[in-house]
């Protein structure tokens, strides 16, 4: 049997006008296999780390070089996207804002194109100064949240997040509003970046990422920084190897070139390595120079990686007498 007059819809019967599309009775529901808690809570973890799309690692790091004395920034960044699905690695994370700043992105590829083009559009009118450098950055990403907002709100409620800040609690009552101010907080771009160059002669790193599950927020970095799911793998070698921002240039470069191999642990972070040197505008100038890693200075990255870089070893010593003694424990009764 099959049609209407069956017991289920054939693949086909959808596409027939009502009376006709619809069966004699309803599917049932599909039926999961009952997992064990700690299973299903490894499952929805696993669920929520692969459903954030455009894993990334991309790192920047103050550094000096020696003679003549002049500070620089690097910045290294893979190419990855990918979920639980697809990968590919195919997406250049450097934005170029303006004569003084370039940006590193990370999340999202969609929002952080349009969030660099915020910034783009927001300092071919602004002078940037140093001390008040923080506040004059924050205004292009609170803006790009309010339009996150506004459009999260009209998709939900068919309203403007400007007039559901004002009538809100006469819609829904003070409980239910709180409770959907809540889920618009929640609700972040998935998107981080990290910008850098030069303001008024100065090297500068600033950071925008989220706080566990805070609102993203800007902030100055006065050493080195990462955004991207490797991160949490990269950043203790940075530490291990005491990255500051008086580092010469050349050890920098290895120390980050070893953080992005050590973050490739991560699945979502790619194979492939792209590292830019950002220097100083020259005298009278505003535009900042840039340098890029050649296949060759890479290859140089690689040979000090084999060498210097963690690695299996072989064999292991055996441990001497005396390391260990009988230890005297109060058990309980």
């Amino acid at each position: 049997m099959c049609g209407a007059e069956g017991m289920y819809p054939t693949p086909f019967q959808y596409l027939l006008p009502p009376p006709f599309n619809r069966p004699a009775r309803p599917l049932p529901p599909p039926r999961m296999p009952s997992l064990p808690s700690p299973a299903r809570a490894l499952q929805q973890a696993y669920n929520t780390w692969c459903a954030v799309p455009d894993m990334t690692l991309c790192i920047g790091a103050l550094a000096k070089i020696p003679s003549p004395l002049t500070s620089c920034i690097v910045l290294c960044f893979d190419c990855k996207v990918s979920n639980d699905v697809w990968g590919s690695e195919g997406e250049y994370k450097f934005h170029v804002l303006s004569d003084e700043l370039v940006a590193l992105a990370a999340g999202s590829a969609g929002k952080a194109k349009e969030l660099a083009l915020m910034y783009k559009g927001y300092l071919r009118h602004v002078s940037l100064s140093l001390p008040h450098a923080v506040r004059q950055l924050s205004k292009p990403l609170n803006d790009f949240k309010r339009q996150k907002a506004d459009s999260y709100v009209k998709s939900t409620l068919a309203v403007s997040y400007t007039e559901f800040l004002a009538k809100g609690k006469q819609w829904f009552g003070e409980e239910e509003f709180d409770q959907r101010i809540a889920a618009i907080e929640k609700h972040q771009p998935k998107v981080e970046m990290i910008l850098a160059g030069f303001i008024e002669g100065e090297p500068v790193l600033y950071r925008i990422t989220r706080d566990g599950a805070g609102p993203l927020e800007l902030e100055q970095v006065t050493n080195f920084c990462m955004i991207g799911s490797g991160t949490y793998v990269a950043e203790p070698t940075l530490h291990g190897r005491c990255q500051d921002f008086k580092t010469a240039l050349s050890q920098t470069m290895y120390n980050v070139y070893e953080a992005k191999k050590t973050g490739e642990i991560s699945p979502y972070v790619g194979q492939k390595t792209i590292m830019h040197i950002l220097l100083p505008p020259k005298r009278g100038a505003k535009q900042i120079q840039g340098r890029h890693l050649t296949p060759a200075g890479e290859k140089f990255l690689q040979k000090l990686y084999r060498k210097y870089g963690p690695r299996v070893m072989k064999s292991w010593p055996d441990l001497p007498d005396g390391v260990l003694e009988p230890a005297l424990f109060k058990w309980p009764v």
